[in-house]
């Protein structure tokens, strides 16, 4: 289990500055529903793993879905929130 997560953190650690990037070229709105849906599919997904290899899988998208919700989110804070968000 620790295995996987530590393999999930390192995704989701690269995924979000990918993520980062399209939300600022294509708009952080729409990338960031799209990632509350993938994590919200993932997080269902938690329910067929039944060892180890779909667990890694659904934690990965997991995991990745929130780093990148994280990295499309503060734009859309930036952009709302003025220079005191």
């Amino acid at each position: 289990m620790g295995l996987g997560l530590g393999i999930a953190g390192v995704l989701s650690l690269a995924v979000g500055v990918g993520v980062g990037h399209l939300a600022d070229r294509r708009g952080a709105r729409g990338v960031y529903a799209a990632t509350l849906l993938v994590q919200a599919l993932a997080t269902a997904g938690f329910m067929l793993a039944d060892s180890f290899w779909p667990f890694v899988v659904a934690v990965c998208a997991a995991t990745g879905a929130k780093g990148a919700g994280l990295a499309a989110r503060s734009p859309i804070i930036r952009h709302y929130g003025g220079s005191r968000p």
